[in-house]
């Protein structure tokens, strides 16, 4: 077990541990009451399932939660602490991706992928439990999360990651390599057995979690390294991230560039095969929520075209 360096809590000398929460804010505005530090504060409905699922009765538990831990109505605190964002999620001891609980079978599907059995035969891909089982995957996949543009930085630094709906948990390298495989062998058996249109739709692997895969703990090294990483340049690094950014969604625009920046300037430990933040070189890419878009945009190119 790797124990990394907590967060000092405020006007205290104590540091602790925590978790950090990667979720979808989603485009709804509807909101739930919660008691926080002795204050009632409004948040999404979306922050306030994740709460419900993820809080224990028996002892605390410490969250890094964007929401609550940054004032997003200043622009000025908001640049600041998203230039920390990656630093914040890469001493986190743990990464949780809350997925929602849209789907009751989306929660059975993520139970399954942790018990299914790739060596199936011909007889076991036209059973119709096995296409219930790709159909509920393919819903899993439709959360929000997996096309929100944030979580691209959140996989990437994370030392430990689970993927959860509900009270229904799975770590990510097993996740992603299992939907993975399973997709793959769906799609191998259907070309075997003559696919059509709708056997093909329940095999498709996203782009977007593709991506995501590349970022995984277990690849780090021997794929993004290679795929990200190669050129030696943080420019032309920033460029092959931004071109994967039309597979994901943002709210803001500037954080189709925000949101990936420090991707491109982390520093690859040998020893613990992991990506870790390096602040010195994050400042290539000014992060500025008082810009419009278009600045940011512009400041962007001409980066890029240095």
């Amino acid at each position: 077990m790797t124990f990394y360096d907590g967060i000092e809590l405020d006007n205290t000398k104590k540091s602790i541990t925590y978790e950090a929460l990667s979720y979808s804010w989603g485009f709804s505005t509807e909101t739930m009451p919660i008691r926080c530090n002795g204050h009632d504060i409004s948040v999404l409905t979306t922050l306030y399932d994740a709460l419900i699922h993820l809080r224990l009765r028996d002892r605390p538990r410490f969250i890094w939660i964007d929401a609550l831990c940054i004032n997003q109505a200043d622009n000025e605190e908001k640049s600041v602490q998203v230039f920390r964002m990656s630093s914040v999620y890469y001493k986190a001891v743990k990464v949780i991706a809350y997925l929602g609980q849209t789907y009751t079978c989306c929660g059975s599907a993520l139970q399954l992928l942790d018990k299914v059995d790739f060596d199936m035969s011909h007889a076991d891909l036209c059973h119709e439990g096995f296409k219930q089982l790709l159909l509920g995957v393919q819903l899993l996949l439709k959360a929000p999360w997996f096309t929100r543009t944030w979580v691209r930085q959140e996989v990437f630094m994370a030392n430990s990651l689970d993927v959860q709906i509900g009270f229904v948990s799975l770590d990510w390298q097993r996740f992603s390599m299992n939907v993975t495989a399973l997709l793959t062998q769906g799609q191998s058996m259907f070309n075997a057995m003559g696919d059509t249109y709708e056997d093909r739709l329940l095999t498709r692997i996203p782009a977007s979690l593709h991506l995501l895969c590349q970022g995984g703990a277990e690849d780090k090294a021997k794929v993004v390294l290679k795929a990200v990483h190669h050129s030696g340049s943080h420019r032309r690094d920033l460029d092959v991230v931004l071109r994967g950014s039309k597979h994901f969604e943002a709210s803001d625009p500037r954080d189709f560039v925000y949101g990936v920046a420090s991707m491109t300037t982390a520093k690859f430990d040998h020893t613990s095969s992991t990506f870790q933040p390096n602040p010195s070189e994050e400042a290539s890419i000014e992060i500025d929520y008082r810009l419009p878009v278009k600045s940011v945009y512009e400041k962007t190119t001409i980066y890029l075209m240095q």
